[in-house]
């Protein structure tokens, strides 16, 4: 299970080091081996505040005032479709830690 009390707070960030870069190569090598440059991404895993059990954090995008809100909430809360967007490797285990809700744009909503 997912310890998220386990990740430093963003004050407690060491800086990158060699051991970092090494797996940042290797990390590009590999998305770029398999052709999902252009789908996956690295973090730098980290917390702001504490998670209570059952929670995930959720992305909710306002487009026109290009804002990204990101808040902790209780799994499957939501009846809106959502793509998990980041997973943490937990104990030899990928674990999803944040998800993006899918919002219809006002053109796909008046072709259904």
């Amino acid at each position: 299970m997912f310890d998220f009390s386990r990740l430093p707070l963003d004050g407690q960030l060491k800086p990158l080091d060699a051991s970092d870069a090494l797996f940042l190569e290797a990390f590009a090598e590999l998305t770029n081996r398999h052709g999902k440059t252009e789908r996956f991404g690295v973090s730098l895993l980290h917390r702001h505040f504490d998670l209570a059990p059952g929670e995930v954090l959720v992305e909710r995008v306002d487009q026109e005032s290009r804002t990204l809100t990101i808040r902790a909430e209780q799994t499957g809360t939501t009846s809106t479709p959502a793509h998990t967007t980041e997973w943490a490797a937990w104990d030899g285990t990928l674990v999803a830690i944040q998800r993006c809700l899918q919002k219809r744009s006002p053109r796909t909503a008046k072709a259904e």
